[in-house]
């Protein structure tokens, strides 16, 4: 088949969805899929990037964007959605008129409606995965518009359970919807070394340590995990590892505290 996977986020930024998209267009491509990825360049990082990469079976086409606003605009998702929308829409069109694809494969609310549409008008299967709990608004524009892109994608993939629940309480035709769990490579992300050795190196002299691993926002709980090490006793240590917008109040905490940069 071949397949077009589109996603704001790709390597060489680094997170949970960029780390899945890599291992699943890795693994299409074992299979002798032919994937093009369509995606922006990264908007997080000063990673060093290409506009064009190209290997057997892959095709990735980076947008050039203006980059440093991800994290500021977070808290206002319409705004977001304008910051991401118009480059992905403008080029994709381009892109299937040159190639042809069997599906569009979209990640999150904005290639989602981007896969969705020109889908439409190319006549193109799309599938659409989620990748967060979105937690809507019961009423306005916003939930409609996004019942809508979900209803006119030919399927809709959720992280879990609990996404999959948001969906249909949204409006969703349930027949739509599928939940898919994420997977880890175990060649990549295994113990090594000696434990006292890492704890030793790292200064860590506790008993318990807690790990963090993450972008540095308040949705992935750690101002929550902040204030519950508050009352830790001194033999359990948290250590963190992550960037992002809370990466300064962090930094001021009186906890053992590493950016990921050192890992």
């Amino acid at each position: 088949m071949n397949i077009l996977q589109l996603s704001c986020h790709f390597r060489p930024n680094v997170g949970g969805v960029e780390t899945h998209l890599n291992d699943l267009v890795t693994e299409l491509v074992r299979k002798k899929h032919n994937v093009f990825v369509l995606t922006y360049r990264p908007l997080m990082s000063d990673a060093k990037w290409k506009i064009l990469e190209k290997q057997k079976g892959l095709t990735i086409f980076r947008i050039p964007w203006i980059k440093g606003y991800f994290y500021k605009l977070v808290k206002s998702p319409i705004v977001e959605f304008m910051y991401l929308l118009p480059g992905l829409f403008i080029v994709l069109p381009f892109v299937l008129f040159i190639k042809k694809f069997d599906v569009i494969h979209s990640h999150g609310l904005v290639a989602g409606f981007v896969g969705m549409f020109w889908g439409k008008v190319f006549d193109i299967k799309t599938v659409v995965s989620t990748h967060s709990v979105y937690e809507f608004p019961k009423n306005g524009l916003y939930p409609f518009f996004v019942k809508w892109m979900f209803n006119s994608t030919d399927k809709v993939l959720t992280l879990s359970k609990q996404s999959k629940k948001e969906l249909v309480k949204l409006g969703v035709d349930e027949k739509k919807i599928g939940v898919f769990t994420y997977w880890v490579d175990l060649k990549k992300f295994q113990v090594t070394g000696d434990k006292m050795k890492v704890r030793k190196k790292l200064n860590l002299n506790c008993k318990f340590l807690v790990l963090f691993v993450g972008r540095l926002v308040e949705e992935k709980g750690i101002l929550v995990l902040l204030e519950a090490a508050k009352k830790w006793n001194k033999n359990i240590k948290l250590v963190i590892a992550g960037t992002g917008p809370l990466e300064e109040k962090i930094n001021h905490q009186s906890l053992h505290y590493r950016s990921r940069k050192r890992y």
